[in-house]
């Protein structure tokens, strides 16, 4: 997204989760992290009209609710912060936010 500053400004200035980062510190030592093979570890159906827009978008939430809840669980992740950091957002800290972090992340 970075790349698109240039034309998108508003669209790269804010902070997306990577999938593709988060799998790889969620479940490292896999051979590929495309989309397909991560469905395939988890277990999750390809969805009808997989390589379609909202097929894709819905299978790639499920994927990430199965990498949120591995993350925490393997203590990988217990902060957004945490969380922020393995899936590539660099989170902009503030000099009035308040001291401290969550203790979990649900």
């Amino acid at each position: 997204m970075a790349r698109q500053a240039e034309h998108c400004p508003r669209l790269a200035a804010i902070p997306l989760l990577d999938t593709l980062r988060l799998a790889k510190a969620t479940v490292p030592g896999l051979s590929s992290y495309r989309l397909d093979s991560l469905l395939a570890h988890y277990g999750i159906p390809q969805p009808a009209g997989r390589h379609r827009a909202m097929p894709d978008v819905e299978v790639t939430a499920r994927l990430l609710v199965r990498l949120l809840a591995d993350g925490e669980r393997g203590g990988r992740r217990r902060t957004l912060l945490e969380l922020d950091m393995a899936a590539g957002v660099r989170p902009k800290r503030s000099s009035s936010a308040p001291e401290g972090e969550q203790s979990c992340l649900f």
